[in-house]
């Protein structure tokens, strides 16, 4: 599992802090506002409902559940078609929920998943895994940090200067 740590606490649905300045279609924006704003939205193909009693944001994309956000983790689903708008869509979640440059892309018909591993020396590391529909990431709140998270890596940012080394699979940061 990796984590990611930020000072504070997390209002649900909390957007990307590392997010860049990537662009998205006015749709999967509004798609996205409307998951951050915890309300129900529709518009053409897109639409996201909230469950007020769980706090779980369900996005479908011409009726098939693409994805769900809750306050602990997003899982994404392919909805039947690994169509071009439908992996647009979760990689527009994926900007706003995740961290930069995770997402699903394509190669030669297959569907892969990008995820982040750690950071070594600055760097950006990401591991490539096949697609499931039903795939998760997560993330949670301890000690007044929040953490996003996702199996086998670990990694914790801290308000401190800190070093980063590799054992086996995992990358750890130490203070």
């Amino acid at each position: 599992m990796y984590c990611i740590g930020v000072e504070g606490t997390a209002p649900h649905h909390t957007t990307n802090p590392f997010l860049t300045n990537t662009q998205m279609r006015k749709i999967e924006r509004q798609m996205c506002d409307a998951v951050q704003g915890n309300r129900n939205w529709k518009n053409a193909n897109t639409e996201v409902t909230i469950d007020l009693e769980t706090k779980v944001s369900s996005v479908y994309l011409h009726g098939n559940l693409i994805a769900t956000v809750s306050d602990n983790d997003m899982t994404i689903y392919d909805g039947g078609w690994q169509s071009n708008t439908t992996k647009s869509r979760i990689n527009a979640l994926c900007d706003a929920f995740c961290i930069s440059g995770e997402g699903v892309f394509q190669k030669n018909f297959q569907w892969y998943v990008r995820k982040f591993v750690g950071c070594i020396n600055g760097k950006n590391i990401f591991k490539t895994e096949d697609f499931e529909s039903g795939y998760i990431f997560a993330w949670w709140i301890l000690g007044g940090i929040s953490y996003l998270s996702f199996h086998k890596s670990f990694i914790l940012y801290h308000h401190h200067v800190f070093n980063s080394y590799l054992v086996s699979d995992h990358i750890c940061v130490m203070d």
